[in-house]
């Protein structure tokens, strides 16, 4: 969904612009002309139309329509963008996939608000706590903070953070990023202190108090298609949902607004509408831009956009109001259009089956919950002898731990990496910056379960050789890794290049490349009656034996009495003076026992590549 209120918040306007949603009308059909001639088109009108509104005298108004015209073109350049194929098919979880793991909306909602975590870390960050969430909430939830403290007793008002406005004045105070979901204090007013000086610092967060308020459907509807479905309908709760058209990326669904249902309401449901879609291999597809608004042609908001241009110019927003105008256009135009809202769509990837999740179209609550939060601490200070409990019990899962326990290599196999490494060129870097006539050539190792313990990083150890190649297969360039300044350098899992330092035309690139492996991964189930010497469970948190970090299990899952794998909170590494650390595993749920998974020993292997930078 375009982040309309996200724009709204950068461009502090008016109330006007929550209608806005319904104001952009943008066509549904085809356009003989080709994406850059439309874009050429919109960018002339856009300038033309900025030109009539510079004209208006009141201040105010200009000010508003200028913005509105701004943002109303935005999102029709929006339209334009989900008409381009995606360049390569990218997936996600579905958000709404959580609801799995809970026996309604209600029980999810209460398993929210009782895994809600305060963290802080005293040592680096002192002027800072954030709030940690079990997992993301799929539906509308707010925070009001009504007051921090400090571990000294100060007790400072909250205000919502504007990173448009200069709020260094407002002191003192714990401003809250509800992006984020981070406070930051501030005690005293910035002084430049004489070099090597360094002021004391402030004291950390000991309690937040206020209160979560959450949207709790009481069911979720759903409305699932087939491509071959495009053209029928289904009827929920009054309204008519149909699926409109179906093209390769890109849905495009109908929404017919009952006769009973404002356009306020109407409004706020379409903005809680969210669209999935899967592709061949059944994974949901990544959303890459969502477009919502009323059925209709471009001709209606322009005609719109003229109405508001004239009435400005004339005088007759003094009689009536600009925002009480619109309102009256808006409600006329979704009239024009047979009550029909559209909810458009453009995935990455060919589109195969298509869901509609419905959030409040069968009514819903709202739940209050009180919050008294006392920070815990991921980093722990020196000497901390055992484990402080987080004061959390939640049901959360991890849905992919399991897959340590199914019957396939957990390994590459190095024999067959010339075939399975997957190579991706990306030709120039980003336009405007020194890079931009960079050129990359990226290194994707086979999907492993063993790249759960070992990043790209680590996996791609070194060059071994590198040569660039002209058309008659001589050598342009020869890779010297300690050349830092060069026109070539490895980086992470990519070669990096720029194609005009060399002096002849490269049209190939050969070398090998030293792989780190891992043959040898150890995958053991524990219980928790039956754990190794001097572990300890700390109800749900084990803590670990005092031992060098190469002598502790490289990764530890839990699973609870039910059979389910529990989401960790953290892995806390606790120092002290003088011996090993040792680490406390935090779970959000108690478990039953444990997988221990060790790395094993690292091997080496070869991989030997010989890639055209030309189609």
């Amino acid at each position: 969904m375009f982040a309309i209120s996200e724009v709204f918040f950068m461009h502090k306007v008016s109330l006007l612009f929550l209608w806005l949603p319904f104001l952009v009308v943008l066509s549904a059909g085809c356009s003989e002309k080709s994406l850059e001639e439309q874009r050429q088109e919109l960018a002339e009108q856009k300038e033309e139309y900025q030109s009539k509104i510079a004209s208006i005298s009141d201040q105010d108004v200009k000010e508003a329509l200028t913005q509105l015209a701004s943002l109303m073109f935005w999102i029709r350049e929006g339209d334009l963008e989900r008409r381009i194929p995606p360049k390569k098919v990218q997936y996600h979880i579905s958000p709404y996939t959580i609801l799995d793991d809970y026996q309604d909306t209600k029980d999810m909602a209460d398993q929210l608000a009782a895994g809600v975590l305060l963290t802080t870390d005293v040592r680096y960050r002192p002027q800072e706590a954030e709030l940690i969430l079990p997992f993301a909430y799929p539906f509308d939830f707010s925070i009001n903070w009504k007051q921090v403290t400090l571990a000294d007793g100060t007790e400072l008002p909250v205000v919502e953070q504007d990173p448009f406005t200069d709020q260094s004045n407002l002191i003192p105070v714990a401003l809250w990023d509800s992006s984020a979901h981070r406070f930051t204090t501030q005690l005293k007013k910035h002084v430049n202190l004489p070099i090597g000086q360094v002021p004391p610092p402030p004291p950390p967060v000991a309690r937040a108090r206020g209160e979560m308020i959450l949207t709790v459907p009481e069911s979720l509807p759903e409305v699932d298609y087939s491509v071959s479905d495009v053209g029928n309908h289904y009827d929920v709760s009054g309204w008519r949902i149909t699926l409109e058209e179906v093209e390769g990326h890109r849905v495009r669904l109908l929404f017919k607004v009952p006769e009973d249902v404002s356009v306020e309401k109407a409004l706020s449901l379409l903005d809680q509408v969210e669209v999935e879609a899967r592709d061949s291999t059944g994974s949901f597809l990544s959303r890459s831009n969502t477009g919502k608004g009323p059925a209709g042609d471009d001709e209606q908001i322009i005609e719109m956009l003229d109405q508001l241009i004239d009435a400005a110019k004339s005088g007759e927003l003094k009689d009536q109001p600009l925002e009480q105008r619109i309102q009256g256009q808006q409600q006329a135009m979704l009239d024009d259009a047979d009550r029909q809202l559209y909810v458009e769509v453009a995935f990455r990837g060919t589109v195969e089956q298509v869901q509609v999740f419905l959030p409040g179209f069968i009514g819903e609550t709202t739940l209050s919950v009180p919050l008294d939060l006392a920070p815990v601490q991921f980093n722990v200070p020196d000497n901390q002898d055992k484990p402080q409990a987080f004061g959390v019990r939640t049901r959360v899962y991890d849905h992919t731990a399991s897959d340590w326990e199914l019957d396939q290599p957990l390994e590459a196999d190095p024999g067959l990496l010339d075939q399975t490494i997957k190579v991706e060129r990306k030709e120039g870097g980003n336009p405007g910056l020194a890079d931009e006539k960079l050129n990359m050539l990226y290194f994707h190792f086979p999907d492993q379960m063993s790249n759960r313990l070992m990043s790209d990083f680590d996996r791609f150890n070194q060059v071994r050789e590198l040569t660039f190649l002209d058309k008659e297969g001589k050598p342009v360039f020869e890779y010297d890794p300690q050349e830092r300044d060069g026109p070539v350098r490895f980086t992470v899992n990519r070669i990096e290049y720029y194609p005009e330092s060399f002096k002849q035309p490269a049209v190939r690139v050969r070398g090998e490349l030293d792989i780190l492996m891992l043959p040898e991964i150890d995958v053991r189930w524990v219980s928790v009656d039956d754990l190794p010497e001097n572990y300890e469970m700390y109800g749900q948190t084990l803590f670990g034996p005092s031992a060098a970090d190469n002598q502790v299990p490289d990764l530890v899952l839990a699973r609870d009495a039910e059979g389910h794998y529990l989401k960790r909170i953290a892995e806390v590494r606790h120092s002290f003076d003088g011996s090993w650390p040792r680490r406390a595993y935090h779970f959000y749920d108690k478990p039953v026992g444990f997988l221990f998974i060790d790395k094993g020993p690292v091997s080496h292997a070869t991989y030997s590549f010989d890639i055209p930078l030309q189609d």
